[in-house]
């Protein structure tokens, strides 16, 4: 069974339809039909972040699969900080994916980069992790097996006789 983790949920959101991308980069003031609103909701699953775009009675109206590479599906507006375009898919009747472009945008700043940052943080900790793991695999933990003994020379100090009673208990004489 797969499970879903919500990493971010907002709700009020506003989908626009958008031009096509200039070489540039896409422009938010040349957006101006508004097509839908409502809740943008990042899940994770399967080690991706699905985002999802639902009204109040979470009907879905569209959603995308967000690669690691993510700036090619959520690209932010050339002129401002709180539009963004997202690349949406869809399955038609003969399985084949089909992409749509449009636009997404965030009243408050804060939101708007919390939602970047969401994105952004999940798969820099993913990849650290990874790293991590590959790492610790490589590097083996030396461990002293039992009755394995160290023998460590001070500078200065010298080793009484062993006490008979005690084998693991030395005297060490001050240096002088």
């Amino acid at each position: 069974m797969c499970e879903l983790f919500l990493l971010f949920k907002h709700q009020k959101v506003d989908i626009f339809k958008i031009p096509p991308r200039p070489f540039e980069g896409h422009r938010a003031e040349l957006w101006t039909e508004k097509i839908w609103e409502g809740f943008v909701v990042l899940y994770i699953k399967n080690d991706q972040i699905i985002l999802k775009l639902v009204d109040e009675n979470e009907v879905l109206f569209a959603q995308c699969v967000i690669p690691h590479n993510y700036e090619t599906v959520v690209e932010k507006a050339i002129d401002s900080s709180r539009y963004f375009s997202i690349r949406v898919e869809n399955t038609n009747d003969k399985n084949e994916i089909m992409y749509s472009f449009i636009g997404i945008f965030f009243e408050e700043r804060t939101v708007a980069f919390n939602f970047l940052c969401t994105i952004n943080d999940f798969y820099r900790f993913k990849i650290f992790n990874s790293k991590f793991n590959s790492v610790i695999e490589k590097k083996k933990l030396h461990k002293m097996n039992e009755g394995e003994k160290i023998t460590i020379k001070i500078k200065g100090l010298k080793v009484k006789e062993r006490k008979e009673t005690n084998d693991k208990n030395f005297d060490l004489e001050s240096p002088k």
